[in-house]
């Protein structure tokens, strides 16, 4: 089932009215659906940024700012947030106890950034705020909340930038209260005098919840690599998203990929099991029966791509993990609503696979041009193949009925 996705985006600007970063809203347009807690609206704002959409896309290098609160923060899902990329807005209603203070310290050392979320600036406020202190490197402030021309908030921002946390003013809705922000010490800014939240939409196509939970179960249980990468290979939409997720966060692989196995390999087993518990707590999830009809074409051109390359007897360096990957990459333009050459480009693809995409070019190319000879009825595209690598109709006659009889048993499971 294809879904239209949202993420509200709002700038925040510096004293000189230069881009410094974003804050990243959870939108839900659906009047029917219950509005989730914080935490599934923030895990659906980093599914959405992360796997669906794109950092690059959204922030491009500018920071981005996004609403935690404790039971996110206490989870280890955290750990799939990129953080030179993003900035953990903590609730100031929050709570603060021994073990909540000991994680944040833990994820500061780390790197982590954290500001405050639209508080008062009032001194009492920041006094229950103090021992966030050490950790802040924001502070934002709601200008409905506070009397930005008094001199105990200009005391308290004097205070703040002493301590190295940056103030910014949020809900600046005038000229006059952004010149009265802007002579108080505010260093930066965000609200509907400079620009309302942009809402940023597109289509994906959504991951049923109980395939998450069965993968998110075999990589607790330590399975074997090749089965998780066989649960994957099962899940197109999910590897669709794997594949963004790991360009959109902070792993640089020097390696080509060559197939998801090898993702996996390099992503290591406690990120991957962080990655499936956020996905897990975000909303974009749905029933068996709504993916399956672009599900099932695709698991059918990738039943086909394998069933003729092991036909072929001279396969050369090619394996049957990178026949599956192109298979998968060839519908990545539906999986993620992106053109196909944007995908192509943001990922540190085998230049193999990618000719084999783009030029269909090679053993691989030619595997997948043939599967599509299948799929559209093209005999006489089939037949060059067939010709070429030497192998007998009656075997492709075979080969498509046992892909059907696959496919069809996949769908009666669901």
């Amino acid at each position: 089932m294809d879904t239209e996705i949202f993420v509200g985006r709002q700038p925040i600007l510096n004293r000189t009215n230069e881009l410094f970063a974003y804050e990243l809203l959870y939108r839900d347009f659906d009047k029917e659906s219950p509005r989730p807690d914080n935490r599934a609206a923030t895990a659906s704002v980093l599914v959405h940024t992360l796997n669906q959409f794109g950092l690059k896309q959204i922030v491009g290098a500018f920071p981005a700012f996004i609403k935690v609160d404790t039971p996110f923060l206490m989870q280890d899902m955290i750990y799939t947030i990129p953080k030179e990329h993003f900035v953990l807005a903590l609730f100031d209603t929050i709570t603060l106890n021994g073990a909540l203070l000991e994680r944040i310290a833990h994820f500061h050392a780390k790197g982590y950034r954290f500001a405050i979320n639209d508080t008062a600036l009032e001194s009492h406020v920041m006094a229950a705020l103090k021992p966030l202190f050490p950790y802040l490197s924001y502070c934002k402030v709601d200008t409905r909340k506070a009397d930005v021309e008094s001199l105990n908030t200009l005391s308290l921002i004097q205070h703040l930038n002493a301590l190295g946390i940056a103030c910014i003013a949020t809900k600046v809705e005038t000229h006059k209260i952004y010149h009265t922000c802007l002579d108080a010490g505010f260093s930066y800014f965000q609200g509907y005098y400079f620009s309302r939240p942009k809402l940023l939409s597109g289509k994906v196509h959504d991951v049923e919840r109980a395939t998450v939970m069965k993968l998110w179960r075999l990589v607790i249980a330590d399975a074997p690599l090749r089965e998780i990468a066989e649960a994957f290979e099962e899940t197109p939409a999910l590897s669709a998203q794997l594949l963004r997720y790991i360009n959109s966060a902070a792993f640089h692989f020097r390696t080509p990929i060559k197939s998801i196995q090898q993702i996996l390999t390099l992503l290591g087993r406690m990120p991957l099991m962080q990655w499936l518990l956020l996905a897990i707590n975000a909303k974009n999830m749905t029933t068996p029966a709504q993916q399956m009809p672009l599900q099932a074409l695709l698991l059918n051109r990738i039943e086909m791509m394998l069933g003729l390359f092991r036909l072929i007897r001279h396969k050369g360096l090619i394996d049957k993990q990178e026949v599956h990957f192109v298979g998968l990459l060839s519908f990545i333009d539906i999986l993620l609503g992106t053109p196909m050459n944007t995908v192509l480009e943001e990922l540190n693809l085998d230049p193999v696979i990618t000719e084999a995409l783009l030029e269909q070019k090679g053993l691989l190319g030619d595997l997948l041009q043939a599967a599509r000879a299948v799929e559209q009825f093209d005999m006489k595209r089939l037949e060059a193949f067939l010709e070429t690598y030497g192998i007998d109709a009656d075997d492709v006659i075979s080969l498509t009925m046992k892909s059907i009889e696959k496919i069809n048993s996949y769908e009666a499971i669901l």
